[in-house]
């Protein structure tokens, strides 16, 4: 018991152990997930800020270029406002660009044409030469205008400048002056995506991205290599993504990785990390945990056992001993185990509940005797010598106090006893025995076995099976025809059928009454009663040898030809039956007078089948054939 106990404790607790493992790898995993999409969120802020920074500084930046452009564009117009000879001076207008820190300046006309400036090779470039220059062409329109073009490729030589133009005061030329964006250009580059996330720093294992929602390709990343390929190319399958603001596991290279990403304002930003890395602290620190546990598993094992040992297992096995002594009909045996209050408890019970079996079983035997049932009862075990039984047995096997007392006295004496009785079934009932012929008498016995106690149920059936015989003969007739009833029919079939010496050559004949519903409807169901004699006596006219004749029910009447030297001698008969229908009437009161009609089919024996049951079904079909064509006959 204790080694049991023992082996069930260390199972489950190994059980726990093994629950408890799975519990907090898993745990980890999930909690290594959540640290890493915690601090991915973290850096997306971030980078999202950078991105968001960098873009208010630029246009920050572009604005105060435009300032400075349109400022520099009127400076010069003022300049020249007060001495256009300085125009058509080149020398002059290189120094009045340097003075201003201009890269270029261009003169033009009313017509929107360059006829002067700091660049002769521009001369004769107008307004309709190219879609940058075209930019300033609403201002020939108006002469109040000044504008500053957005960085862009001019038309002459197609490098990137950034232009403003106005008009003089009196509106005779237009003065457009151009500037090298080299800090703006120098702010548009570090403003990249690309740029911003080659200068991010990122943990070892770790791998930052960016990438372009539309076409997915990465536009950025902490690992240049990366940058202008597909994610698809680096083993992440967009199919398998509902969308981009989860988590995700790809296997990339061989390698699993845990990637998060998220769906920022223009770009998408990932965070990938290989999974051995993510996970790497997970089996040191569950192996840890086992140790930890495994430890407690032990000292609570040694612990449980002991308390175990010394307060319920000993207190079991003397329970256990005294209710084998029980079990073994020693009713007599007192239980007394007081270690502890729960036991002692139970050993009360115990004591009582053996009282109340003893109790009640004389209350069963007495309650049987008060109100007279004919049944008694007989119970033993493998170590008991006598047989334990009720008041009411003896009387109900017919023997005396002293027979039944005698019997008792062994139990050896007793089931052989038993056993001559249980050789003498009476055929077709289930467990009922006859005991005795003179007087009849029959008892049912059920014994119920279990282990090694058998207890026996003996009950008087004399008077069931006595009213039973008596019924069964009454049945073999049918009340109203005087036929054969179903039953008798079937009894008699089957001893024929059992016999194929006797029962020869044979035949079945199903018959049913045709129009018996409307006999009933119209004349009444006296008239209707005498419709199925007439029915039957038309069937005893044939007068077979080997007859018999049966009502089955209702108006369905049976015929069993047998014992016939050849088919053809049932055939007559079959004849002499279908003369007999033809041409039959019955009166009825008033001089009202109706033919008697029926359908039937036959089946011979042998041809059809050779089971009973099977003719009967052959037959009843070909009668319904024959009613069905009957009726068809009828109503041409």
């Amino acid at each position: 018991m204790k080694k049991k106990v023992r082996k069930l404790l260390g199972i489950l607790i190994v059980g726990i152990l093994v629950m408890f493992l799975c519990i907090n790898y898993f745990s980890q995993i999930i909690i290594s997930q959540n640290d890493m999409t915690n601090s991915s969120k973290v850096i997306f802020r971030q980078i999202d800020q950078i991105i968001k920074q960098n873009e208010e500084e630029l246009e920050k930046r572009k604005e105060d270029i435009r300032n400075i452009c349109i400022l520099r564009a009127r400076a010069i117009a003022y300049l020249l406002q007060q001495d256009k000879s300085k125009i058509n001076n080149l020398e002059e207008m290189k120094k009045i660009a340097k003075l201003l820190e201009v890269d270029e300046i261009h003169i033009f006309n009313k017509e929107g044409t360059i006829y002067a400036g700091t660049e002769p090779k521009y001369y004769g470039f107008n307004m309709e030469s190219g879609e940058q220059i075209s930019f300033f062409s609403p201002m020939l329109e108006d002469t109040s205008m000044s504008m500053c073009q957005e960085i862009t490729a001019n038309t002459a030589e197609n490098k990137m400048m950034q232009y403003a133009a106005t008009w003089t005061e009196d509106g005779d030329v237009i003065v457009q002056i151009g500037m090298k964006p080299s800090s703006v250009l120098e702010k548009i580059e570090k403003n990249k995506v690309s740029y911003i996330f080659s200068r991010l720093a990122e943990t070892n294992g770790y791998t930052l991205v960016a990438i372009e929602p539309e076409t997915n390709k990465i536009v950025g990343s902490t690992k240049e290599a990366l940058v202008n390929k597909n994610i698809s190319d680096i083993g992440i399958n967009t199919k398998k993504m509902k969308n981009w603001d989860k988590a995700y596991h790809f296997r990339i290279k061989g390698k699993w990785y845990f990637c998060i990403f998220e769906k920022q304002d223009t770009i998408i930003v990932g965070r990938i990390c290989e999974a051995k890395i993510l996970y790497s602290n997970i089996n040191e620190n569950n192996f840890m945990f086992f140790i930890y546990i495994l430890l407690i598993g032990g000292v609570v094992i040694y612990f449980i056992t002991h308390y175990l040992d010394k307060n319920i297992i000993k207190s079991i096995s003397a329970i256990n001993n005294g209710l084998q002594d029980i079990s073994n009909g020693n009713l007599d045996t007192k239980i007394e185990v007081n270690n502890t209050p729960e036991f002692k408890e139970l050993s009360h019970y115990i004591n009582q509940m053996v009282e109340s079996i003893l109790e009640t079983t004389d209350k069963i035997s007495v309650i049987i005797d008060t109100v007279g049932l004919p049944i008694g009862l007989y119970e033993y075990n493998g170590s008991m010598e006598r047989v334990r039984i009720t008041h009411k047995l003896p009387e109900v096997m017919g023997l005396s106090e002293e027979e039944a007392y005698k019997l008792c006295e062994n139990r050896e004496e007793f089931n052989a006893w038993i056993s001559e009785i249980l050789s003498n079934p009476i055929e077709g009932e289930h467990e009922i025995y006859k005991i005795s012929s003179s007087p009849d008498r029959y008892v049912k016995i059920e014994i119920i076995k279990r282990d090694d106690s058998v207890f026996g149920i003996v009950v008087d059936k004399t008077s069931d099976i006595c009213t039973k015989n008596k019924l069964e003969k009454e049945l073999g007739e049918d009340e109203l025809t005087g036929l054969c009833s179903r039953r008798g029919f079937y009894s008699k079939m089957d001893e024929l059928f059992a016999l194929p010496e006797k029962l020869g050559c044979a035949a079945v004949v199903m018959i049913d009454s045709d129009d018996l519903k409307k006999v009933n409807d119209t004349y009444g169901h006296n008239n209707g009663d005498r419709y199925l004699c007439e029915i039957a006596n038309i069937l005893l006219k044939v007068n077979a040898p080997g007859q018999l004749t049966a009502r089955l029910g209702g108006d369905e009447f049976a015929i069993l030809f047998y014992g016939a030297g050849s088919k053809e001698e049932i055939d007559e008969y079959m004849n002499k039956l279908e003369e007999l229908r033809m041409n039959h009437i019955m009166k009825i009161e008033n001089d009202v007078v109706i033919d008697v009609k029926f359908s039937m089919g036959k089946a011979f024996y042998i041809v059809d089948g050779v089971e009973s049951e099977r003719l009967m079904r052959v037959a009843d079909k070909r009668m319904y054939i024959d009613k069905r064509e009957r009726k068809k006959k009828q109503m041409e």
